[in-house]
């Protein structure tokens, strides 16, 4: 039914006709019957010509400035692809930033950007310090200049800025971030309680990336951009998050003999923090209530929302008030993104289509059928 409708759109916003109002509203009345149940995939519901030939700026502005009564695509998100979203948020960015240019050049003539002058020997102490003192002029257009450098901003100094500091803050020895050798994703490190006004700021850090249409060279699991859409998380994310945990415990999951006596497992964890070992019991004296075949799913869903929230929510929490602050206009909208989506606005997209690229490669002294072209494909 939603490929007959789709259709039926496509024809309707190729023709002009107003059809396509009462069209988007079915689409949106299945769209909601799907979210909950998930039968079909939701980028059934993406429609390329909403998302390639509407004027996404004009449509957004409609939204920006009406009332609920006018009707903008805008209010319809789960039409747009992840591309039309991302560029959705760089409208929304640089509306923003043009606000804030307008308003510091009427009255107080403060800088209408937003400087960054740091030393790439203290780039990561530089730049915390000067987010934290300029929290009102975050969202102006950004500028970085390296001090002793004479490189000018326009846009290859922000990019490299923004690379670097990617790499201070995720080095492990910081101690901010945890990684799982296996997927290479990096998780908040739950020892890391006394660092939550760091993780503010390292959100800031992301979100004035965000606002200013830099892609970052970072690896979330996927939980943590279900978690910035309010979304719950379960097995599946601790098992795509930390696939070595998730077999063990399918595995206690799976058992059909005796799972007490054969695993030997409580309701009580141990974890590694740092230089010690932190004992964490899922239960009151969980050490006492030994995991069976009658609760081990409970004991999987304790473990699991640990993992996954109670371990690690004073850390995320600062980080995602960081972030907000400067990308929450449109990842504070209700269902706007799905958690994919938002990790490929951020990340860029981690999968490469190696046929598509060969078939867009051009050659330059070879031709596609040369032995050495060939041996590389």
């Amino acid at each position: 039914m939603v490929s007959v409708l789709q259709k039926h759109l496509t024809v309707a916003l190729t023709k002009g006709s107003n059809d396509h109002i009462n069209i988007v509203l079915v689409l949106n009345i299945l769209f909601d019957a799907n979210y909950q149940k998930n039968k079909i995939s939701y980028a059934q519901f993406y429609n390329s010509i909403v998302s390639t030939r509407i004027d996404l700026k004009s449509d957004y502005l409609k939204w920006m400035n009406s009332q609920k009564t006018v009707f903008s695509f805008f209010r319809y998100p789960f039409l747009f692809t992840p591309e039309a979203k991302g560029v959705l948020i760089k409208i929304a960015a640089y509306h923003s930033m043009e606000m804030a240019f307008r308003s510091s050049l009427v009255g107080n003539m403060i800088a209408p950007y937003l400087i960054l002058q740091v030393r790439r020997d203290y780039l990561l102490q530089d730049t915390l310090s000067q987010i934290d003192s300029n929290i009102k002029e975050l969202k102006k257009p950004l500028k970085v200049v390296f001090v002793g450098e004479e490189a000018v901003d326009e846009g290859g100094v922000r990019k490299e800025f923004f690379q670097l500091l990617i790499q201070s803050i995720f080095d492990l020895n910081f101690g901010l971030f945890l990684v799982d050798e296996e997927t290479n994703t990096y998780s908040f490190h739950p020892a890391a309680t006394d660092s939550l006004s760091e993780f503010r700021l390292i959100g800031m850090l992301m979100g004035l990336a965000i606002h200013n249409g830099v892609i970052l060279n970072i690896s979330f699991p996927l939980f943590i951009y279900k978690r910035l859409l309010r979304m719950p998380v379960d097995f599946q994310d601790l098992k795509s998050a930390q696939p070595t945990l998730g077999r063990s415990l399918q595995k206690v999951l799976d058992f059909e003999g005796n799972v007490e006596e054969t695993f030997g497992l409580t309701f009580q964890i141990s974890e590694r923090w740092y230089a010690e070992n932190k004992v964490i019991d899922l239960v009151p004296n969980g050490n006492s209530v030994p995991v069976t075949n009658l609760n081990r799913t409970e004991f999987i869903e304790k473990l699991v929302h640990y993992k996954l929230v109670e371990s690690i929510d004073p850390q995320f929490t600062a980080f995602s008030k960081g972030l907000l602050l400067l990308a929450g206009e449109l990842l504070s909208l209700d269902r706007f993104f799905q958690p994919e989506e938002l990790e490929r606005i951020i990340c860029g997209n981690p999968e490469l289509n190696i046929k598509e690229l060969e078939d867009s490669t051009s050659y330059v002294g070879y031709t596609k059928e040369s032995p050495v072209i060939k041996a590389f494909w």
